[in-house]
């Protein structure tokens, strides 16, 4: 009797950890979607400023002409 407490004891300790590193898991998930997010908006900023700055010196040039 007392040996089964103690497996469902260990059993709900271990069932408890899992639980946790499970939404351990998830939030370090959330977190790695968020700093792509970042990345990715971050390289599309560049990507638009350097276009932006393109069109710019087309402007000047054509208002030389």
């Amino acid at each position: 009797r007392n040996r089964v407490q103690n497996v469902q004891h260990e059993l709900s300790k271990v069932s408890a950890l899992l639980q946790s590193e499970e939404e351990a898991k998830r939030l370090v998930e959330e977190q790695l979607a968020f700093f792509n997010a970042r990345v990715t908006f971050s390289e599309r900023k560049i990507e638009l400023t350097k276009q932006n700055e393109e069109l710019q010196e087309e402007c000047f040039i054509v208002e030389q002409a």
